[in-house]
């Protein structure tokens, strides 16, 4: 589904320059370097942080790294083809569920050992395999009191752009935390294709968008670097 907020190039290339400071000031990064990846799991595929593909140019740490804000190399999460199939989780994070910046970031009423009750918003930034055909991209917050299964789909999605050679979209995902007793947290990823996916794809800059920018942020989310 394409954005709804659609505005002329001109008119978002005007609003790059008064929002994209503003956004990284007050947007919480959780995932975006390369290093930040590096404690991911794979599903159904294999994956990998890289190098070679790069949505935002962020040089430090996301919150959910244990050195958060320390500077590092800019990157993503390279997904590689499943081994078989056209629906699956594509990678996991690691158990989240002792790391107070991430949990904070993303439950702001957790205390340690206990969830509480919040409705929230996460961006994602990926790109679409070569080869796939209705390519969807999907989250799942798994956990105690959800009992480890909270499929989502995006809210909105923004319209493709290239980088780094690579069809690239921003999904907005509304998620709501349960309450309840946490002891286990991962953060993770799945694909859904109408065909095989041969080639792979990328995950990168997973934010929690600061509010009062977030109506403006989806449409020019992806032209920070656009190239």
């Amino acid at each position: 589904m394409a954005c709804p907020l659609r505005r002329s190039r001109a008119n978002i290339a005007a609003l790059l320059i008064t929002l994209v400071a503003t956004t990284s000031a007050h947007a919480t990064i959780l995932f975006t370097t390369a290093s930040d990846f590096a404690g991911w799991s794979t599903g159904t595929s294999s994956a990998v942080p890289t190098t070679s593909y790069d949505a935002d140019n962020i040089s430090f740490n996301g919150v959910a790294n244990p050195s958060p804000g320390t500077l590092s190399t800019p990157g993503s999460l390279q997904v590689n083809p499943p081994v078989a199939g056209t629906l699956g989780d594509a990678a996991f994070s690691s158990n989240l569920a002792d790391n107070l910046p991430f949990m904070s970031a993303i439950d702001p009423g957790f205390t340690p050992g206990t969830t509480a009750a919040y409705t929230g918003t996460l961006l994602i930034t990926y790109t679409i395999p070569t080869t796939a055909s209705d390519f969807i991209f999907g989250l799942n917050l798994a956990y105690d009191a959800d009992a480890f299964y909270d499929n989502l789909g995006p809210t909105l999605t923004s319209d493709p752009i290239l980088i780094d050679g690579l069809t690239t979209r921003t999904a907005l995902f509304n998620y709501s935390i349960q309450p309840g007793p946490l002891n286990t947290f991962y953060f993770r990823v799945a694909y859904n294709s109408s065909s095989p996916i041969t080639s792979p794809f990328y995950l990168d800059a997973i934010q929690v968008p600061e509010p009062a920018t977030l109506s403006l942020l989806l449409p020019i989310a992806l032209l920070r670097r656009r190239r």
